[in-house]
């Protein structure tokens, strides 16, 4: 299978004093500095989440590199940080792989192979479309197991294996 570990990078912003209230965000907010791409979330009340960079991290669970969170608390601080009126604070700064395929297209669906196998992987920076891809999925096995036909698998003709 194809696949080729990349590590992101995040760190949670929370306001400095306790009765300071960040504006609710709904949905993601993405903006571009010198060809970096960024994006602001709320991951809680009261809490947001930077997110940046993908480094290509063969066989490297334990490498962290500290000058990405260094660019992303500077990426916020020169915009949006900028508009705040109250202090704020950088916490949890956080390093993940994940997987990602050479086309960025997830495998998703079973082989041909062996018809009773299924793949749900490659996803990448496309955790959001996980969530409908494997429900698309647990359609297309049910359809399997129980005989049915749920229109499920045609969804399926944009992607791997």
């Amino acid at each position: 299978m194809p696949l080729i570990p990349v590590r992101g990078y995040s760190l949670d912003i929370l306001p400095k004093n306790y009765g300071d209230k960040l504006p609710l965000i709904e949905g993601v907010l993405r903006w571009n500095i010198d060809g970096d791409a960024y994006f602001l979330c709320a991951v809680k009340e009261n809490s947001w989440r930077i997110v940046s960079y993908l480094d290509i991290a063969p066989g490297r669970n334990d490498f962290f590199d500290d000058s990405r969170i260094t660019q992303l608390k500077s990426a916020f601080n020169r915009t949006i940080g900028k508009g705040l009126s109250f202090d704020y604070t950088f916490e949890s700064p956080k390093s993940r792989c994940r997987p990602v395929t050479p086309d960025d297209i997830p495998i998703v669906g079973n082989l041909s192979s062996a018809k009773n196998v299924y793949i749900h992987n490659g996803m990448g920076g496309f955790g959001s479309v996980s969530l409908g891809t494997a429900k698309v999925l647990a359609d297309v096995i049910a359809d399997d197991i129980f005989g049915t036909d749920s229109s499920a698998r045609e969804k399926f003709n944009y992607l791997s294996p």
